[in-house]
């Protein structure tokens, strides 16, 4: 269980990088453009809820560290809940947000197969 906290503190602590990287630029882009501050929020929460599949996708692969097969429910269950929250800062149509949630869950179960390539 202690692993387990750990490592899900880690996934807060990815997202919160990579939400951190979305809101500086959108504080540059907000200085340059004049656009609407809320729609500036709701790209540094979407960069936030990339955070949390990403972040779960690398600790609960079973690339990392010493784990032998990774856990894929974990990282499904991460990927259904950050393409729910996805979708819920964007106010999509039901349609979306149930594709929104199948290929964040279909992305989180590939795991590290895809997220290795994605280059910050």
């Amino acid at each position: 269980m202690e692993n387990l906290a750990r490592d899900l503190f880690f996934v807060l602590v990815i997202a919160i990088l990579i939400a951190a990287v979305g809101a500086l630029n959108c504080v540059v882009y907000y200085i340059f453009s004049g656009r609407p501050f809320l729609e500036m929020l709701q790209i540094v929460a979407s960069f936030g809820s990339f955070g949390i599949l990403f972040g779960g996708i690398y600790m609960f692969d079973g690339e990392h560290l010493s784990r032998d097969n990774g856990a894929p429910i974990v990282r499904i269950c991460i990927g259904a809940t950050a393409g729910g929250c996805l979708a819920t800062i964007w106010q999509w149509s039901s349609e979306a947000y149930f594709v929104s949630i199948a290929l964040s869950s279909l992305l989180g179960y590939f795991g590290m197969t895809w997220a290795r390539y994605v280059d910050f």
